[in-house]
Parts: C-alpha cells; sequence; structure tokens
C-alpha cells in the first residue's frame, strides 16, 4: 500500500498538493510507510501512535470506519499518517 512503487502510482491520480491520510493498527505497516517517507523525502503533515489519544482531532482524522470500531472494541491501536506525495 505504501510501498515506493505505488506512491508513484498515487502520484498519477492524486492532485498536486493532495494529502494522503492512512489509517492502521499494524505495527509494522505504519513503521514501515514512515522509513519509506522519510527515505523518499516526503512531507509528513502529521503522524500518531496513538491517534485516538491525540486531544483535538479535526473531523478528518476524528473518523472511525466500521474496521476501526471494531478494532478499537478488539483493544487495537489506531496509527495514523497524514503526507504529501510530491
Amino acid at each position: 500500500m505504501t510501498s515506493p512503487r505505488f506512491l508513484e502510482i498515487y502520484k498519477k491520480f492524486l492532485q498536486t498538493n493532495g494529502h494522503v491520510h492512512l489509517k492502521t493498527d499494524d505495527d509494522f505497516l505504519y513503521n514501515y510507510t514512515l522509513e519509506v517517507l522519510s527515505k523518499g523525502n516526503y512531507k509528513i503533515l502529521f503522524q500518531s501512535a496513538d491517534l485516538y489519544s491525540e486531544e483535538d482531532l479535526d473531523k478528518v482524522k476524528s473518523i472511525k470506519t466500521r474496521f476501526e470500531k471494531y478494532y478499537l472494541k478488539d483493544g487495537r491501536i489506531i496509527k495514523y499518517i497524514e503526507f504529501l506525495l510530491h
């Protein structure tokens, strides 16, 4: 989902300065994505290893999908990264 190859594909569809929002309960995906973004010099706008422990979330960040609700009930932590593709 966030390999360098996929990020290049996303660039073809995303508007200039469009934001990518990644939510996951998976530690590997979260950490892998941060590493890929760092190596690719992508601009990270916001990141959290525990999104719902953050205060004052905006409307986009506070939306809970059906899967998130299920995972939160199961005690999983939702991680989040918002970044720009350039």
